[in-house]
């Protein structure tokens, strides 16, 4: 293919025959001989063409004959305008035939034959563009698409061009050479030709008219074609010169043709117009546009080729000029070359030098080895080779550098000649680097030579040390013999280490001098020999390393043996940690969790510290465990470690085990220690918001009435009593939530632990729920509120509204015609005037509901609304009848207008006289009055002015009102009334000139008095000055320091006040000149004098400026050293504080609290004294003698003696005390430290005291009502009781006689109130001096800040100060801030001291409680074991006696069970010995519980040990319990398979027993309960039908057994149906048959998908073809018929099901027949009742309804309404006595219009129904014809009765009869949508209520409905109910708890016991009902819970709609 851009070179050979077509390169195949042609013209064809095409690309003759048809008459003509033939065109000159189509073109075939060449064929064709677009174009050729071609035309149209035909293909275009053109239809010459004969001029001009057509449709196509092609190559910019000028040659052509065909195009239109066809001229002429068109085209095309041509000759110059640059290139490259060859040489002679330098070298040195023997000739030999090694390396040297020489200039070369250079350099260098590398072993010969001797020397060492060492090995291997047996000791494996190591030493060191000799020789046979030696060592290694593996192995495994001999050892120690784990977790295992909340610190302490240390000791033996596992499986040998990996594995399971008891013991732990933490913390929130919920659901209950649904119709008085209960309760719930909130608050502030915080979020979302439904309550109730005072502002605005619509009604009866008659005059003015009261009541009531309606709510909105629409009506109905009476009531507005605009000018021209009277005191001729005078005289003109003022205002604004309303009347009655308001208004201007000029007067008046004032208060202010001048005076002579402090104050005082004052007055006087100044501007006379008035002020403040300045030195000294003074007492006295607190606290801080220690002991001992005298019946006095041993006082000795002793008297094991402590007690209690205790000190040890915790009063006695108060207590007064208590039953109080040891009196005090308040707490010393020294470090703190602050302050305040006295004082206020702040820093030091001395003490106090609690400890440990253990014993005993009871039972399997006679002995038996065993085991956990508290809290000692013993005999018991429930489950479960392997048989027999005595398993039941009236089978009746079955084998225990497997107590109904009752599911249809046998059974019907059946009888196996069949009856339909299980190939076409059960999910109606639409009811089924399917679910199809839309007459209401319903019940029939308003009309009370009174006006459209006439009456008016046609009816809108005129006696229609409105026959609903089903009510229509139809009637389609026949399980009642999926689902005799809940003993709820609570997830089997608890309202169950067979009644779902059962459907 010749590709765009190649140039194809014209053909040398002129002759047509010398073209062949061009090859694929460009050329030419070859051209035939110049005598081709013959004597007739034709020519010989030229030889074949190049590039045959592909079948896809080329069309062959036939082939193009099955594109296109071929045309049965010649289609073209080609001719020739020249009169030679030189090239032999007459080949093809001739009529051409249409043959086919070939590239989108029709193709041509010549028909004339040419003579002497009849074999070839011309083809005239188009070939496309696919070989490049100097191909495209028209051909001619021997074939279509052929490789002969004679001629080309450069064209693309449709047809062939007439014209540019190139000859040959690639010549030049001859004009006139070669001609195409159309033939004429019915094969005439063409219409137009170059050279034609005259007779051929005449034409058909409409066949010409066509060809031109068709001419230029052709020549367009071509024209895009050529036009497409050139821009296609153009955009791919692939193009040269040669392809440039071929499409400008080509355009040009295309060009010329278009030229052509216009002037052919021409030259037709003026042969059509010689013809004078004009239709042919028109249609030629619109030819001329589109050629036009294409010459544009071509043109633009052309251009665009020419800009390419002007490219491509761009490119050109640009690639010649590459090509010179090529020139020059190739020059210099050849430059290079010849300088390369030049250096080359010499490199190449440098390189082979010293290569042969190098060889010498190597000749020399070649012979000489390290065994030759030194001497001469050595030496010089060597000295050459040196010298040689020199000489090479200059050589190399200096021919690497001549080399690198050229390298560089080489670098500089052109590119060919620099990459050959370079590569023949590096092949030189390449050579240097190797003669250098030949040399390097060489330059150090001598060196190398002198150590390869050396090295000779070396190896007989190196052999000697060898064989040394494995002589050493053999030793090892024969010590290593001797330790390899079975038992070998750690000292065995020693010893054979021992004997290696030397053998090893040496082997190493061998080894390393053999690899060192061999790294450091060169000499091949001295490394060979190393190598020899080398591998000898390497052997003895090896042998070494054997017997050091196996010493190894040995070694390993006596490491394993040791560590698992160590794991057992960390395991038991774990087992220990898990024993105390266990004593422990011991006060948990009675579940008593609660009382732990309460009370178990201790508990959780002894819990926590056990896990602590088990889980350190777990932890550590896992680790140990870990990683000596990981030691033995990688040390130790595989076959050896095997078992010891297992038994690792075995013990590390133990401590995974225990790790996990652990890990879920701490966690029990942690969460018991939050749990009590939070619910210590959070008590009193918790009962806050508990009392909130309370409070909360009380305000829920009292406002439940606010969330009624139908809240509107309640009735106003029940809503406001509810919401005045509501507004107490809900301020009880706030005031409750707002307290319970301010405790959460300081809770959650305060709160760190995760546990706190998460309980504090739970109980703050409990308070939001409360706030929620506490917010929802209160907006409940205020929109009760709202609704009630709604009802109130609607009943009043509806009483508005009608008292306006009563006026309106009553002005248009007055207007409304009662037939043609027009209203006189006189009734006009009537009406005029209720119009106005009617528009009057009108305004205001909408303007009062327009006020309301924006917040009212959508309820009152809905009524308000209707309120306005009401009041819209009523105000178009009065603007009727204004507009009506319009003209007589304009003249009467316009009569009164005027009237009172007089009466308002007259009104405000009376007034003149009264402006005189205010003026009067000036009008005398005084100018200037006195300024009281003046003052209120200005004020009275004022006043006179506003009135008159006012009164004028009023009388213009209502002028100008009328004005404007006057003109919009029409123009007779407005013009003369504009007329009367102009003079008025004139009138009016006049008095308010006056009142103008006497306005001006009162303004220069006011400023008059203005002046006067200022001037009296300027005087008052200068006075003022100068007294506060004079005392400024005073005190700046004296010397304030003179002066007494308080001499000094008084006199500072005083002038302070003084300048006050004056300052008071001066601002006074500003602000009234600021104030008033405005009024004086403009007024030069009066503004001069405000100047003098200005000035004098400015004067007075410049005095008082100065007084003040004077006056301030002597205030600053004063204030100075006043300041400085204070500062110094307060600061002494801080420092006085802080040294009486540290002496306070010196026995905590300095002491460390040993007196307070020994107080404590001290309480102990009295109150052991106490008990010892009690106990000894001694007294005060006898046990003082007794300790002092007869002596007046008790000294040191004889008291520690005694206390010693005491312990052991007193049995009190805390009273051991030592010696030490002992002492301190004595000097407690020696409080006047005497060295003796006297009887007064022994007296007050005994003398109880009490501090204040709360302060309470002190009175004189004990009756509080008649006692006076002596003092009162504050927190933390000690006091010493002097008596007992006693108790006031009346008032609930404790009170005592006390002395306050403080003050010394005695009094009685109240020790705890009436409401549980402690105001007294036994004194402790050292809680009583903690709180005491904290007070006094918090006052002092105080105290000392207090003091900070203050010289803070004053230093902040005197900042501003720089100089001065104050100044100075600032400065002077640096000592005390030093002193104050080292004061401070003094307090927090003691702080810390505090802090950490009561630590310490907590420490000490808390080590000698401990010490005291031990000894307490150890008494009960002994008697808590002994106790428990004799119970354990019991118990055990009784444990193996039931697992003994059981075993004949529980031993047995298979057969051997199922034939067990006897279970229910065994059973009994065993229940027997469970029950004791139970009690037993109670009696052991009852001993536990006892004792377990005490030893609960034991964390060390004897109580300790007790309680780990405990914690086994806890286990033991539960295992008990264990084994003992396991032993009776085992028995009742093999029981169980007894009791349902004879329950299939009994089932089948009783199914067949049923079938042959032809009855009902129901009655089967009744007949063996014994009636109907029997709700259960007794178990006798039913074991002895059950002993008597036929077929039966049953022992009277199995039958006994049977039923109460059933049910216990006797069989119910449902529990003997579910056992007898079997059903199947279709899953896979199959025929129903008449008999068994299959092949004599008639098929009753085919049994569908998911039918359910009943089983009649069988199962049946048919052997005969392999079958099993059933007898059933189909639900659905009742069919009965034997039906097959499964096939004979074991496809299954019935499968097991339960039988159908249906829960109602909401209340359902159940009837009798199965017909829907008319069956009547049995009852309501309610929500969660459960029915039974009995027969169905089958279809009922009903017919259809009769829906309409209609508008009620009533009240406008649409909707759609039941004309007729399913059952053809009418709802509404069409009713001719309906009567439609056409115009408003009267209703009148009598058919007498001249005697009748109106009663209401009828609207327009309104509907009214006619109960009488009509009738025809005479007319009020006109002839004796005149009459008028009355009707008697009543209004659909409000039932109103009355008589009606139909026709006017003018025959005017008011009313006429209705086609479309309907009687409602019974009451129906109206609903919004059309389906009526679910529709939503709009309301409901009454019986006789009228309706217009508005769309339809139109038929509703009714749906079939499936039915299905029930029994009620609640009740048994039977009946039909339409099945709904969504409100009936699937139930089954199972439940599953979904929400907790209780079971009770009974059905009624109020009166049942709770037997327990069943948990969420718990499952209950179903024993009765469902049935309803009438009283409460829910349905419930009997049933029998599956965790612990507890039978009773539980809520199926909450009366609120919580559900707590769920059915499960097995």
């Amino acid at each position: 293919r010749v590709l765009p851009g190649s140039r194809v070179p014209a053909s040398a050979v002129k002759g047509l025959a010398g073209g062949a077509r061009p090859t694929a390169r460009g050329g030419s195949q070859g051209v035939a001989p110049s005598s081709a042609r013959s004597a007739a013209g034709g020519i010989k064809l030229p030889s074949s063409r190049p590039g045959t095409p592909g079948p896809a690309e080329r069309t062959t003759p036939r082939a193009a004959t099955a594109e296109g048809a071929v045309g049965s008459g010649p289609s073209l003509r080609v001719y020739t305008k020249s009169e030679k033939d030189e090239i032999g065109i007459q080949t093809l000159v001739g009529e051409y035939r249409e043959k086919g189509m070939n590239h989108g073109r029709k193709f041509y075939q010549k028909h004339q034959r040419i003579q002497g060449h009849e074999d070839v064929e011309v083809f005239l064709y188009y070939w496309d563009s696919r070989d490049g677009p100097g191909f495209c174009g028209w051909w001619f050729g021997d074939r279509v698409g052929g490789s002969q071609v004679w001629s080309r035309a450069a064209a693309h149209g449709q047809s062939p061009p007439a014209t540019g035909w190139h000859i040959p293909w690639d010549g030049p275009v001859v004009k006139d050479l070669l001609l195409v053109e159309p033939m004429v239809k019915g094969g005439a010459r063409p219409v137009v030709s170059g050279v034609v004969k005259k007779e051929e001029q005449a034409v058909d001009i409409q066949a010409a008219t066509e060809a031109s057509t068709e001419r230029v449709e052709a020549l367009e196509a071509e024209v895009a074609e050529v036009v497409g092609s050139v821009v296609s190559v153009l955009e791919t910019e692939d193009y040269d010169n040669g392809a440039v000028r071929e499409m400008d040659k080509l355009l040009k052509e295309q060009q010329a043709t278009i030229q052509q065909a216009q002037r052919v195009l021409v030259q037709e239109i003026n042969t059509a117009r010689m013809g004078g066809e004009l239709l042919g001229i028109t249609a030629l002429a619109k030819l001329s546009p589109r050629l036009k068109s294409l010459q544009t085209s071509t043109a633009a095309a052309l251009t665009r080729v020419r800009g390419a041509m002007g490219q491509s000759q761009q490119r050109a110059e640009e690639a010649k000029k590459r090509a010179v640059g090529d020139a020059r290139l190739a020059k210099l490259e050849q430059r290079d070359a010849e300088a390369f060859q030049e250096a080359l040489p010499t490199a190449m002679d440098l390189v082979t030098q010293a290569e042969d330098a190098v060889e010498a070298v190597e000749i020399m040195a070649s012979p000489l080895s390290a065994e030759d023997d030194a001497g001469d000739d050595l030496a010089q030999t060597m000295g050459e080779i040196e010298e040689g090694t020199t000489r090479s390396a200059t050589a190399i040297q200096e021919a690497k550098k001549y080399i690198a020489q050229r390298q560089v200039e080489a670098r500089r070369y052109q590119p060919e000649a620099q990459r050959v250079a370079l590569a023949e350099y590096e092949v030189l260098l390449a050579k240097l680097a190797e003669a250098s590398k030949r040399l390097a072993p060489h330059r150090k010969f001598r060196q190398e030579y002198e150590q390869k001797a050396s090295a000779r020397k070396a190896f007989s060492e190196v052999n000697s040390k060898l064989s040394s060492a494995e002589l050493e090995v053999e030793k090892a291997a024969i010590m290593h013999s001797l330790s390899n047996e079975a038992d070998v000791t750690e000292e065995d494996i020693q010893a054979s280490e021992k004997s290696l190591a030397p053998a090893q030493t040496d082997i190493a060191t061998c080894s390393q001098l053999i690899e060192r000799r061999m790294r450091a020789t060169q000499d091949p046979l001295a490394r060979k020999e190393l190598e020899g030696m080398l591998g000898r060592a390497k052997e003895a290694r090896k042998k070494l390393e054997e017997v050091r593996l196996t010493l190894k192995k040995q070694k390993e495994d006596l490491l394993a043996r040791y560590i698992v001999s160590e794991a057992r050892t960390k395991v038991d120690k774990i087992e220990v940690a898990m024993l105390a784990v266990e004593d422990a977790e011991m006060p948990f295992s009675e579940g008593n969790e609660d009382v732990l909340l309460r009370e178990g610190s201790s508990a959780l302490s002894d819990c926590q510290a056990a896990a602590s240390k088990a889980e350190v000791a777990v932890g550590q033996a896992k680790t140990w465990l870990r990683s000596k596992t990981l030691e033995v499986k990688s040390k130790s040998p595989k076959g050896a470690s095997q078992q010891y990996l297992v038994e690792l594995t075995d013990l590390m399971t133990q401590v995974e085990a225990a790790a996990k008891k652990v890990a879920e013991f701490k966690k029990k732990t942690l969460d018991l220690k939050a749990r009590r933490q939070t619910k210590e913390v959070l008590q009193e929130v918790m009962d806050r918001i508990g009392e909130t919920e309370t409070q909360v659901e009380t305000l829920a209950e009292v406002a439940s009435l606010f969330r009624s649904e139908n809240l509107e119709n309640i009735d106003a008085e029940n809503l406001r009593s509810a919401l005045e209960q509501t507004e107490v309760a809900a301020k009880d719930a706030t005031s409750a939530y707002n307290e319970a909130r301010k405790v959460l608050a300081v809770k959650q502030r305060d709160a760190r632990e995760p546990a706190i915080v998460a309980e504090i979020s739970k109980l703050q979302a409990r308070l939001n729920k409360a706030h929620i439904t506490l917010t929802e309550n209160k907006k409940a109730a205020g929109t009760c509120d709202r609704l009630i005072k709604g009802k109130e502002i609607l009943v009043k605005e509806e009483a508005k509204i009608s008292s306006a619509e009563e006026l309106v009604t009553k002005v248009e009866n007055m207007a409304t015609p009662l037939g043609d008659e027009k209203p006189t005059d006189v009734k006009i003015q009537a009406i005029d005037k209720v119009v106005g009261e009617a528009q009057s009541a009108l305004t205001t009531a909408l303007k009062s509901v327009d006020g309301h309606i924006a917040g009212a709510m959508p309820s009152l909105k809905a009524g308000l609304s209707k309120l306005i629409t009401r009041a819209k009506k009523a105000q178009e109905k009065l603007d009727q009848v204004k507009a009506s009476t319009k003209e007589q009531r304009e003249r009467v507005s316009c009569q009164n207008a005027i009237k009172e605009a007089a009466e308002k000018a007259a009104a405000a021209e009376a007034l003149l006289p009264t402006l005189n009277e205010a003026e009067l005191p000036y009008l005398k001729g005084i100018e200037v009055l006195p300024l009281k005078e003046a003052t209120q005289t200005v004020k009275n003109m004022e006043a006179a002015l506003e009135t008159i003022s006012k009164a004028i205002m009023e009388a213009r604004n209502f002028m100008a009102g009328k004005i404007v309303e006057v003109r919009r009347y029409a123009d007779a009655v407005s013009k003369p009334a504009l007329e009367a308001l102009d003079e008025q208004t004139k009138n009016i201007n006049v008095t308010a000139q006056k009142v103008s000029q006497f306005r001006s007067d009162t303004s220069g008046r006011r400023r008059t008095v203005f002046l006067q004032q200022l001037e009296e208060k300027v005087s008052s202010v200068e006075g003022d000055v100068r007294q506060t001048t004079e005392a400024a005076k005073k005190l700046s002579a004296k010397d304030i320091n003179s002066l007494s402090a308080q001499a000094a104050g008084e006199i500072c005082q005083k002038l302070a006040t003084l300048e006050q004052t004056a300052q008071a007055g001066l601002e006074e006087a500003k602000s009234f000149v600021s104030e008033r100044s405005r009024e004086i501007k403009g007024h030069s006379a009066q503004e001069e004098q405000l100047k003098k008035l200005q000035g004098r002020l400015a004067g007075v403040e410049a005095l008082l400026a100065k007084a003040k300045k004077e006056a301030s030195d002597q205030e600053q000294k004063f204030v100075a050293r006043k300041l400085l003074s204070d500062t110094n007492e307060m600061v002494k006295e801080a420092e006085s504080d802080v040294a009486k607190l540290i002496e306070q606290g010196a026995p905590l801080v300095a002491e460390g609290g040993a007196s307070f220690l020994a107080a404590n002991n001290a309480l102990i001992l009295v109150e052991a004294l106490r008990e010892h005298m009690a106990a000894k019946s001694l007294t005060r006095e006898a046990l003082f003698k007794a300790i002092a041993g007869g002596k007046a006082s008790i000294s040191q000795k004889a008291f520690t003696t005694y206390v010693e002793k005491l312990s052991e008297t007193a049995k009190r094991e805390d009273l051991e005390f030592s010696k030490e402590q002992r002492e301190a007690i004595f000097k407690h209690l020696d409080s006047d430290k005497d060295g003796e205790i006297s009887s007064a000190e022994f007296e007050d040890a005994f003398k109880p005291r009490f501090v204040c915790v709360h302060g309470i009063a002190v009175t004189d006695g004990y009756d509080i009502s008649t006692s006076k108060t002596i003092m009162k207590l504050e927190m933390n007064d000690v006091l010493e009781a002097l008596g007992e208590p006693k108790s006031n039953d009346q008032l609930g109080v404790t009170r005592r006689e006390c002395r306050h040891v403080a003050s010394g009196k005695v009094g009685w005090v109240t020790v705890k109130g009436n409401q549980g308040t402690l105001y007294l707490e036994p004194f402790s010393p050292y809680q009583s001096f903690s709180k005491s020294l904290a007070h006094s470090i918090s006052t002092v703190s105080k105290s000392v800040a207090k003091v900070q602050s203050f010289i803070k302050q004053k230093a902040s305040e005197l900042a501003v100060c720089t100089q001065g006295p104050l100044a100075e004082a600032r400065t002077e206020l640096g000592k005390p801030r030093t002193a104050v702040n080292s004061l401070q820093k003094r307090i927090e030091e003691f702080k810390v001291k505090f802090a950490e001395a009561k630590r310490d003490y907590a420490k000490r106090e808390d080590a000698e409680q401990r010490s005291q609690q031990e000894a307490r400890d150890k008494k009960a440990a002994a008697v808590i074991l002994d106790a428990i253990s004799a119970k354990i014993t019991i118990m055990e005993a009784s444990v193996s006696k039931v697992e003994d009871a059981v075993k004949p039972l529980t031993t047995l399997e298979g057969k051997a069970l199922e034939a067990f006679a006897t279970p229910i002995t065994v059973t009994e038996a065993a229940e027997k010995c469970a029950a004791a065993a139970r009690d037993d085991i109670v009696a052991v956990k009852a001993v536990l519980a006892e004792h377990q508290p005490t030893v609960a809290k034991a964390a060390r000692g004897p109580l300790h040990e007790a309680k780990t013993s405990v914690a086994r005999m806890m286990a033991k018991a539960d295992n008990g319990e264990k084994r003992r429930r396991g032993a009776m489950e085992e028995a009742r479960k093999q029981c169980a398979k007894i009791a349902q392997a004879r329950l299939a048989e009994v089932a089948t027999a009783l199914r067949s027993e049923v079938q042959r005595r032809e009855m009902t398993l129901e009655a089967l039941f009744v007949e063996l309960s014994g009636g109907q009236g029997s709700a259960k089978i007794p178990e006798d009746a039913l074991c002895k039908r059950l002993e008597a079955l036929p077929g039966v084998t049953m022992t009277p225990q199995q039958a006994r057994l049977l039923c109460r497997h059933l049910e216990s107590g006797g069989v119910g109904r449902r529990s003997f149906l579910r056992a007898l009752q079997q059903h199947f599911v279709c899953v896979k249809q199959i025929a129903v048959t008449n008999d068994f046998d299959i092949q004599k059974g008639k098929s009753l019907r085919m049994l569908e998908l998911e039918e359910v059946v009943e089983v009649l009888e069988g199962p049946r196996g048919d052997d005969s073809i392999g079958v099993s069949r059933i007898r059933g009856k189909a639900l659905s339909d009742g069919t009965i018929g034997w039906i097959s299980v499964k096939g004979n190939q074991g496809t299954p076409f019935l499968k097991d099901t339960p039988k159908p059960f249906y829960s109602c999910d909401s209340e359902m109606s159940l009837e009798q027949d199965f017909k829907s639409s008319s069956a009547p009811a049995v009852r309501k089924i309610k929500a969660q009742e459960v029915l039974e399917v009995l027969e169905g679910p089958r279809k009922d199809k009903l017919s259809d309804a009769l829906r309409a839309r209609v508008r009620t007459c009533k009240d406008g209401q649409v909707g759609w309404m039941t004309i007729k319903d399913q059952a053809g019940n009418a709802h509404a029939e069409l009713s001719n006595r309906y009567y439609t308003c056409r115009a408003s009309i009267a209703m009148t009370d009598d058919k007498d219009i001249s005697n009748c009174k109106v009663l209401r006006k009828l609207e327009l459209h309104e509907v009214f129904l006619a109960l009488e006439g009509p009738i025809s009456m005479p007319s009020s008016s006109g002839g004796e014809d005149a009459t008028v046609m009355r009707v008697r009816g009543k209004s659909a809108k409000d039932g109103a009765t009355g008589w009606i005129t139909l026709r006017g006696n003018a025959g005017t229609v008011f009313a006429e009869e209705s086609s479309k409105h309907y009687s409602v026959l019974r009451d129906t609903a109206l609903q919004k949508r059309f389906a009526s089903e679910h529709g939503e009510l709009v309301r409901d229509l009454a019986e006789g209520e009228a309706v217009e139809i508005i769309e339809g009637p139109i038929d509703e389609k009714s749906d079939a409905v499936v039915r299905m026949k029930g029994r009620a399980l609640s009740d048994g009642a039977v009946g039909w109910i339409t099945f709904k999926e969504k409100l009936m689902k699937p139930w089954g005799p199972y439940y599953k708890c979904s929400n907790g809940t209780v079971i009770h003993d009974a059905l009624n709820t109020k009166t049942a016991q709770t037997l327990r609570r069943i948990e969420i997830g718990e499952a209950v089997e179903l024993l009765e009902g469902p049935v309803e608890d009438s009283e409460v309202g829910v349905m419930r169950i009997r049933g029998r819970a599956e965790k612990d067979g507890v039978v009773g009644w539980i809520t199926i779902k909450g009366n609120q709609g919580s559900p707590y059962l769920t059915s499960k459907v097995m």
